[in-house]
């Protein structure tokens, strides 16, 4: 949960999460759909399903114990070199470094890194870095360069307060905000998108998306490119497109949406359905149904303003 997701986000998805799954057996035996509606939120979906058939791996090839052995858990799904590291040195109490965002930045300055770290010859350099810090310190060094990361040594470092300044090689340099090195980000794609709320008797055409590797599993409302275009144009486009007999009502709040290298801008409409039509893959469904739906980000906000009208 941890992996690209703030602590304070974490903490109360993960009360939940070991409430609904105390043991790995119960996690591997849970309906997927239950374990997307847990992770609702936290995005990167395809993190939980790792860890359902990680759970599936370890009951079934380990006893239901996680191994100790570095090459039998690098087998096990979801499982890569961070996440590794992490298990066997706060798991495992070996002196291994688990390199997230705060560690990465940490180490780059302790050692001056000069190569960018989004390239090959910069990852190697950290790799070699964190191997000689745990070479020579005991395994509470993990969790205390995280700790150090994310409360001193940060974007905006507070050196005065850093028990390392001494011997900090970018200290030395007074370069420490030149550090770590690291490419651009890559450039968002801003798009936008209409959302077509239509409603029949109390119930929403929905779709369960099954292909879509971002959104596989959540649902979402139907949508299309957007377009200004009044509530009677798009009634016709719904006609004509969908084959959908329906009345516009109103437009909801836009809502932003942002997954992977995409910024969305969601824009409601709210439709009344006469003579219901159900395209390829969707359903309609009740309200009660409805809140229990795992639903994507930005889909999940339009929801929430149709159930405050209810």
């Amino acid at each position: 949960m941890l992996q690209q997701t703030r602590v304070s986000a974490v903490i109360p998805y993960y009360l939940k999460w070991m409430k609904e799954f105390p043991t790995l057996l119960d996690l591997a035996k849970a309906p997927t759909e239950k374990i997307i509606k847990l992770w609702e939120g936290l995005g990167y979906y395809q993190r939980a399903r790792n860890l359902q058939t990680g759970a599936k791996q370890i009951t079934q090839d380990h006893q239901g114990v996680i191994p100790e052995d570095p090459k039998k858990l690098e087998k096990i799904k979801g499982i890569g070199p961070y996440t590794l590291n992490a298990i066997l040195a706060l798991g495992f109490h070996k002196t291994n470094v688990a390199l997230d965002g705060n560690v990465k930045r940490v180490l780059a300055r302790f050692f001056a890194i000069q190569e960018d770290l989004q390239k090959a010859e910069g990852k190697k350099k950290l790799e070699e870095a964190a191997q000689k810090v745990a070479s020579k310190t005991p395994f509470p060094i993990a969790e205390a360069l995280i700790e150090l990361g994310a409360l001193v040594c940060q974007k905006k470092p507070i050196c005065s307060k850093c028990p390392l300044q001494k011997d900090c090689e970018a200290k030395k340099l007074q370069k420490v905000e030149d550090y770590p090195v690291s490419s651009k980000r890559q450039e968002t794609i801003k798009l936008k998108r209409v959302v077509f709320l239509l409603e029949y008797k109390e119930h929403l055409l929905v779709k369960k998306e099954q292909e879509e590797k971002v959104m596989k599993d959540l649902y979402q409302f139907l949508y299309d490119a957007y377009e200004i275009k009044s509530g009677k144009t798009w009634e016709k486009f719904l006609q004509e497109k969908y084959n959908t007999v329906s009345f516009f009502l109103e437009r909801l709040l836009p809502v932003k949406q942002s997954y992977t290298k995409y910024q969305v801008t969601l824009y409601p409409l709210h439709f009344k359905v006469e003579k219901p039509y159900t395209p390829l893959g969707f359903e309609w469904a009740a309200k009660k149904e409805l809140e229990a739906f795992p639903f994507s980000a930005g889909h999940r906000k339009i929801l929430h303003q149709w159930l405050k009208r209810k």
